[in-house]
C-alpha cells in the first residue's frame, strides 16, 4: 500500500473556545499518531513553545520531523502546501491536518480507498451540510446536499460541497491548483469555504466525504455525527 505523507500543523495560539477538555493539542496528536504511522508525519510547529516541542517530541522521534515557524494559521497552512510540493512528485498522497481533529481506528484504510473516486477527500463529515441554506452553508436545502453516493470496499462516500483546511489529496492537484490555495490564504483564517466551492465549480474537481465521518473538528456545536468521539 503507498504510503501518505502527512503533514501535521499544530499551534499554541490556536483557537480553543467551544472544544472539550479533551480536545487539546497533545490528545489529537496522540489520537492521530494511533491511526497513522508517526514516520510519515511531518508537524509543521507553529508558534509553539518550548514545552509544546517536548509534547510533540513524545509521538515524533525524528527531530528532522519537526519544523518550527510562526506564520499564523493561513501561513503555516500555505507552508505544508509548499513543503508537500518540494518534498514530493506528483503522485504523492498528502493529508494535511489542523491540531484540533480526532480520528476514528481504520482512518488511515479508508483515506485509501477516497483516492480512487476522489480528487480532495476528507474524513471529517460536516453537520453544515444537514442544515438548511444560509449560514452556514448556502448550498443545502430540505436537510441534505444535492448529491452522489458512490461505494468503496469499506464505505460509502458522497461528493460534498466544501470542507476544512483538514483534506488529502495528491501533489499533482497541489501543483494545478496552487494559485486557489494562495489566493484563500491570505487572511489571518483561511477561507476554506470559498477555496473549496472555487476548486469544485471551477476546476471541476471532486470533493468526497466518507460516510460515515471517520474524523472531527474538535469545536462544538460541529462535531462529526454518529461518533461518540468522547470514546476516541
Amino acid at each position: 500500500m503507498q504510503e501518505i505523507k502527512i503533514y501535521y500543523r499544530l499551534s499554541d495560539k490556536g483557537h480553543r473556545e467551544k472544544k472539550p477538555d479533551f480536545v487539546n493539542t497533545e490528545n489529537c496528536l496522540r489520537n492521530f499518531c494511533e491511526h497513522f504511522d508517526s514516520n510519515n508525519i511531518t508537524v509543521i510547529a507553529d508558534n509553539c513553545e518550548d514545552d509544546t516541542i517536548t509534547m510533540i517530541k513524545k509521538f515524533i522521534k525524528n527531530d528532522t520531523n519537526i519544523i518550527r515557524t510562526s506564520l499564523g494559521n493561513s501561513g503555516a497552512c500555505l507552508f505544508a502546501i509548499q513543503k508537500a510540493i518540494e518534498e514530493n512528485d506528483d503522485n504523492t498522497m498528502v493529508y494535511l491536518v489542523e491540531d484540533d481533529y480526532l480520528h476514528v481506528t481504520g482512518s488511515e484504510s479508508i483515506l485509501h480507498e477516497g483516492f480512487r473516486v476522489g480528487d480532495y477527500i476528507t474524513l471529517y463529515d460536516h453537520p453544515d451540510k444537514y442544515l438548511d441554506g444560509g449560514k452556514p452553508n448556502p448550498f443545502v436545502f430540505g436537510g441534505g446536499e444535492e448529491t452522489k453516493v458512490l461505494l468503496t470496499n469499506k464505505t460509502h462516500w458522497k461528493y460534498t460541497n466544501s470542507t476544512t483546511m483538514t483534506f488529502a489529496t495528491r501533489v499533482k492537484l497541489l501543483r494545478e491548483d496552487y494559485e486557489i490555495f494562495t489566493k484563500y490564504l491570505k487572511q489571518k483564517i483561511p477561507e476554506d469555504f470559498k477555496l473549496f466551492c472555487e476548486l469544485i465549480h471551477d476546476r471541476k474537481r471532486k470533493l468526497i466525504v466518507s460516510l460515515p465521518g471517520r474524523s472531527t473538528h474538535g469545536q462544538l456545536p460541529w462535531f462529526c455525527p454518529l461518533v461518540e468521539w468522547h470514546k476516541q
